[in-house]
């Protein structure tokens, strides 16, 4: 019985499927100027910030995942990520490398350690979910700087959404899970187990060097492509639903809240521009918008986390309770900092229309792509750097906890 109910939603959910394609390529078919135009304006925006800001967090994280490095990682930072957030050490880089590189980059390295590494399902969708992040260059140079006109703004932003995703993951950690003994291992021993954790990750990988990389950048090209696919795609959308809608007044208060749940570049443009909104209400929306992460992120998502059985409603429900924590923390912190930090007040940029808008990345050389990734480098650096002093600080208290229960007994 229970197999024919899931059988029929199966089927009404293709069915579904169908028809939303169908309407696609018959709007395309209507509207192809305008859908050429949308396209190129997704493509634009990949070329010029989403594939060089991605691409070595991609190719490192398969060199990283052959070698070993992110399970010897792992064993550094089990304290840290089973005590707070009840997950094991190895998903502390796809937290670390989520911060440092953005979305989707937490979805391809969760599906890594369910497919090859022996997570389980259930722990790999809640890492997926806690890394799945904006990255620094997105919240504080397209949004603060580009669209707030304030690079402070976006600083603020910046804080706000990775403490809400600190929360969210603490709120949503299993109940009764206890640390795990791999993270009771005295400190001393903590290098011998963490050489013994690389050796056998790099046992099971089992690829010579020219093998990995080659496989790394394969891989790597094809996720990007797979991305800006998506990217080009939304953007015809939201183009199409706005030749539909018309210009009531209706339509275009759809048209101004409906790119955040699409897309989050096209969303925080979108809500930067409303400047009937109070700055405290603009922020809120900026916020949630960059928590959420849009549709066309989650697709590029479950792109990766499908064929490893990755289910996507945990996902769903992590996003929501983001964007919620989001908006409430930003509305409530926002006056009072923007006050005490001189000329952090967003205003609305003068840059007109979202297509303008990409052209943020138009000026990107080889300096400027070398400095991103430089910048980005740095910062993945100095956030394993903090990840591994907690854990460390977090050892020593729970190292301290045993021997004085032990002395009382």
């Amino acid at each position: 019985m229970q197999s024919g109910k899931n059988h029929s939603r199966q089927n009404m959910y293709t069915l579904f499927l169908g028809i939303v394609t169908a309407a696609f390529v018959v709007s395309v078919i209507t509207y192809p100027e305008q859908a050429f135009q949308a396209s190129l304006s997704g493509l634009r925006l990949w070329w010029d910030w989403v594939f060089p800001a991605l691409l070595p967090f991609f190719i490192m994280t398969e060199l990283l995942f052959g070698f070993g490095l992110v399970h010897g990682l792992g064993v550094f930072l089990e304290p840290l990520m089973r005590r707070v957030f009840r997950l094991p050490g190895s998903g502390g880089w796809v937290l670390a490398s989520g911060i440092a590189g953005g979305y989707p980059l937490s979805a391809d390295a969760a599906a890594k350690l369910s497919q090859q590494y022996g997570v389980s399902p259930a722990e790999a969708e809640r890492v997926a979910a806690l890394g799945h992040l904006a990255n620094p260059m997105l919240i504080v140079g397209v949004v603060g700087a580009g669209f707030l006109h304030s690079p402070e703004s976006g600083l603020l932003l910046a804080i706000i959404h990775y403490l809400s995703a600190i929360i969210a993951g603490i709120c949503t950690r299993k109940r009764g899970v206890r640390t795990s003994p791999a993270s009771a291992v005295p400190l001393r021993r903590f290098p011998n187990k963490a050489l013994r954790a690389m050796e056998e990750a790099r046992a099971h990988d089992g690829r010579v060097f020219g093998k990995m990389l080659g496989d790394a950048v394969t891989q790597s090209i094809y996720a990007l492509l797979l991305i800006g696919g998506l990217m080009m795609a939304f953007s015809v959308v939201i183009r199409l639903a706005g030749l539909y809608l018309g210009s009531s007044i209706g339509a275009q208060w759809f048209l101004q809240l409906i790119p955040g749940v699409l897309e989050p570049h096209l969303g925080t443009y979108a809500y930067s521009a409303l400047s009937s909104w109070t700055p405290a209400f603009r922020a809120a929306a900026i916020g949630a918008a960059l928590a959420w992460s849009g549709l066309s992120v989650h697709a590029q998502a479950t792109g990766f986390m499908r064929p490893a059985g990755l289910r996507y409603l945990p996902f769903l429900r992590f996003r929501l309770l983001h964007s919620a924590i989001a908006a409430v923390i930003t509305l409530l912190v926002w006056q009072p900092l923007t006050m005490m930090i001189q000329g952090t007040e967003a205003v609305f940029s003068p840059i007109t229309g979202w297509e303008s808008a990409a052209r943020l990345g138009d000026a990107f050389g080889l300096r400027e792509i070398g400095a991103v990734w430089g910048a980005s480098l740095i910062l993945l650096g100095l956030v394993l750097g903090v990840m591994l002093l907690l854990s460390l600080v977090i050892r020593l208290l729970e190292q301290a906890a045993s021997a004085g229960r032990r002395t009382r007994q």
